[in-house]
């Protein structure tokens, strides 16, 4: 794989705390660098390649009815989220953002591997 030369400007701070850091973990700020790039693109690539592939599916039609879209909607108002707003308001809880907090009325408890990872 070809490799490309690249420069961007950085707070001091943060270049303090880099150096720091890398010296930590016996590496060279580049080394830190580099590894902070590869997993933010690892990170969002997926959301690029996800959309190419909605829009594809779009474009060949591939898309779901209005009944289908209606019927999956009926579906949902009958679920209870186990964070939900008046739940957490109720009981001065934060507000979970977790998507396995949500249940159903067919999974009225999280699958068993994470009720194991989340107790």
């Amino acid at each position: 794989m070809e490799r490309i030369n690249v420069t961007c400007r950085l707070a001091a701070d943060d270049v303090a705390f880099l150096d720091k850091l890398a010296d930590a973990m016996e590496r060279d700020r580049s080394y830190l660098i580099k590894k902070a790039v590869a997993e933010y693109i690892a990170l969002h690539r997926w959301q690029v390649d996800e959309v190419e592939k909605a829009l594809a599916d779009a474009e060949a039609g591939d898309v779901a009815t209005d009944k289908q879209v209606k019927a999956t909607f009926a579906e949902l108002r009958g679920w209870k989220f186990a964070g939900s707003m008046e739940h957490c308001a109720r009981f001065a809880l934060p507000m979970p953002t977790l998507p396995w907090m949500i249940r159903g009325p067919h999974n009225e408890r999280p699958p068993e591997s994470r009720r194991q990872l989340h107790g």
